[in-house]
């Protein structure tokens, strides 16, 4: 869950579904997770100095969109499409909500243009496979409320140890007893 990449996933996710804080959307439009993200950087900086300027707390993705047609009309477009295929239940499966966020962040630009490096692929990797671990919970919990779904996936996430594997490096230091193993 803190991994950057994971972390602009699960705050579209809030966006999409409730309101998130000001200062983790702001950081979402900044994020090079989201499509033009580098051409728009400053617009969004702008973005958030309105919201703070405005006293706004927490945005729902409709004042995200309207901020952005104002500043970066590019992302406003493509969020505003996304958002109107995206359907707002109450309640779901978590296999519908797995399938509905899936839905969600590929409308949304995430994981974003630019090709992702081996710790973002295998990050990527651990999502899906983060998503289908959610999308099993459903043997238990036939159907979830909104909320309710989206902090179990937060939840999942924490709970989640993730270490992306490096490649073997040429030197390598040991204790006395790893040495002996090798």
């Amino acid at each position: 869950a803190s991994i950057p990449l994971i972390v602009a996933a699960l705050d579209l996710i809030e966006l999409a579904e409730s309101r998130l804080a000001a200062g983790a959307a702001a950081a979402l439009l900044r994020s090079p997770y989201m499509p033009g993200a580098d051409a728009a950087r400053s617009s969004c900086a702008a973005i958030e100095r309105d919201w703070l300027e405005a006293g706004s707390r927490d945005v729902t993705l409709a004042e995200t969109v309207a901020a952005l047609d104002r500043r970066a009309p590019a992302l406003a477009m493509c969020w505003r499409d996304a958002s109107a295929k995206f359907a707002h239940e109450r309640t779901a499966s978590p296999r519908n909500w797995s399938d509905k966020w899936r839905t969600w962040l590929a409308a949304a630009g995430w994981p974003g243009p630019r090709t992702l490096d081996s710790a973002e692929y295998q990050a990527c990797q651990a999502w899906e496979r983060l998503l289908l671990e959610f999308s099993s919970l459903g043997v238990v919990a036939n159907r979830m409320s909104r909320s309710a779904a989206v902090d179990k996936l937060r939840a999942m996430a924490r709970e989640t140890v993730f270490q992306p594997e490096g490649s073997g490096a040429p030197i390598q230091i040991l204790g006395v007893l790893e040495a002996s193993g090798i």
